[in-house]
């Protein structure tokens, strides 16, 4: 992997960095690897400590926030991020699902979103966008490298 520690501070300090090490390869797969990277060479770095490089992979690869579980490992899977149903959520769940998965990913859909949804989501990051025939809610941040799939959006009905 080339990420090499070294065996500095106490003893539990350097179990705990071994730990992350042998565990790197599962958190490499869900998220960008060059986000895992960044936190694994702070942690060599003395720029993180062990306890915020945990806080920061700890919702690897579910994060289950009651009223759903958010899959960040999908874009590494599928090259596309998890898609938000809003449908049959609130406001504020959708937009609570929203900023956990903007947080990680660069490119985020949600369908079965209205303009009042869109409205409120807007408040919060002004570089959404809206199309109101197919009823989704994008951001884009870059463009997304796709795994081989394609995905079509399409209204029915």
């Amino acid at each position: 992997m080339g990420i090499e520690f070294m065996v500095v501070g106490n003893i539990s300090g350097q179990i705990m960095k071994r730990q992350i090490l042998k565990y790197a390869s599962i958190f490499l797969a869900a998220m960008e690897p060059a986000n895992i990277k960044s936190i694994l060479n702070a942690v060599k770095d003395n720029n993180l400590s062990i306890e915020q490089a945990l806080q920061k992979l700890r919702h690897l690869p579910f994060e289950d926030i009651v009223f759903a579980k958010i899959d960040h490992h999908r874009a590494l899977r599928k090259g596309f991020p998890e898609v938000i149903f809003c449908q049959g959520k609130t406001k504020e769940q959708i937009k609570e699902i929203y900023l956990r998965l903007a947080d990680k990913n660069n490119a985020i859909l949600l369908t079965r979103a209205d303009e009042d949804v869109f409205s409120y989501l807007k408040k919060s990051d002004s570089r959404l966008k809206y199309s109101k025939p197919a009823r989704i809610i994008f951001l884009e941040i870059k463009k997304p490298k796709l795994a081989g799939h394609s995905c079509d959006v399409r209204r029915h009905g």
